[in-house]
C-alpha cells in the first residue's frame, strides 16, 4: 500500500514512493513445534540430508572421527543467506537457507542495500540452525565451532554489500574458534555442487551454470581448474 510521497526525490526529480505491506512474522509459534523456524522475518528452509531426527541426538555427545574434516560454509552472495555442513566423505549434514524472497518482490529484483541489511540479520539464525540441524544427522549431542575442522565462505563473485557480510562472519567465526578460513568462488561453489549430486562424476565435462549474471558454459578440466567458453551478456 502506498503511504506517502517524498517530492521530486531523485536527480530527474520524479517522486519517491513510500509504501508499507506485510511482512513474515518474527520467531516461531511457541504453541507450534513442528513450526519452521524464523529468522529475521524470514521462514528457514532446513534440510538434514542424512541421519537422524533433529530430536534423536540428546543422548549422543561424541562425533564419530570418520567424518572429519567436518566444515560449515556460508553463502551470502545475493538475496539467500545460507549455510551447510559437509563432512571428509563429502556428506552434507545440514542444508540452512533463509530466503529475502519476500523483501525484494515487490521491487521487482533484488535491492542490494536491503540484501545486505537482511544479511545481517539472518545469519547469525542461520549458522545456530545449521549446527543444530548437523548435531541430530551426525548424531551428537551439539556441533560447536570448535568441533568444526574448517569455515568456508563465498568472496566472490555476487554483490558486495552481501558478500561482505557473509565474509566477515566467516572470518570473526574462523578467527574466533582458531580454525582455518577457506574463501570459495562462488562459480567453482556452482561446479563442486555437482559432485554431491553425482558421486561418479570426475573431471574432464562441460557444465551449463544457470546464475543469473553469472550463466555460462563452462569446460570443467580439473577439480581445480575450468574455462568459460561463453556467459550471458545480461546481468
Amino acid at each position: 500500500a502506498i503511504i506517502g510521497v517524498r517530492p521530486h526525490y531523485y536527480s530527474d526529480r520524479e517522486n519517491a514512493v513510500i509504501m508499507t505491506g506485510p511482512l513474515p512474522a518474527s520467531g516461531v509459534s511457541a504453541h507450534d513445534e513442528s513450526a519452521a523456524p524464523v529468522v529475521a522475518g524470514m521462514e528457514l528452509q532446513v534440510s538434514a540430508v542424512s541421519g537422524a531426527p533433529r530430536e534423536a541426538a540428546a543422548t549422543a555427545v561424541e562425533l564419530d572421527s570418520s567424518k572429519r574434516p567436518l566444515i560449515l560454509a556460508i553463502e551470502s552472495s545475493c538475496d539467500e543467506t545460507a549455510a551447510s555442513i559437509i563432512d571428509g566423505q563429502g556428506g552434507l549434514h545440514s542444508d540452512v537457507v533463509a530466503s529475502q524472497i519476500d523483501f525484494h518482490s515487490r521491487f521487482g529484483g533484488v535491492v542490494p542495500e536491503i540484501a545486505s541489511r537482511k544479511h545481517i540479520e539472518a545469519i547469525c539464525g542461520v549458522c545456530d540452525e545449521c549446527l543444530a540441524t548437523a548435531a541430530a544427522s551426525l548424531g551428537v549431542g551439539s556441533v560447536r565451532w570448535r568441533d568444526l575442522d574448517a569455515v568456508a565462505v563465498t568472496y566472490a563473485p555476487g554483490l558486495v554489500g552481501a558478500l561482505v557480510v557473509g565474509l566477515a562472519f566467516a572470518k570473526g567465526a574462523a578467527w574466533g574458534a582458531d580454525k582455518p578460513l577457506i574463501a570459495v568462488s562462488h562459480i567453482r561453489g556452482h561446479l563442486a555442487a555437482a559432485y554431491l549430486s553425482d558421486k561418479t562424476l570426475e573431471p574432464p565435462f562441460v557444465s551449463l551454470l544457470a546464475s543469473g549474471g553469472h550463466t555460462a558454459v563452462i569446460v570443467v578440466e580439473s577439480y581445480n581448474e575450468f574455462k568459460i567458453l561463453g556467459s550471458t551478456l545480461d546481468d
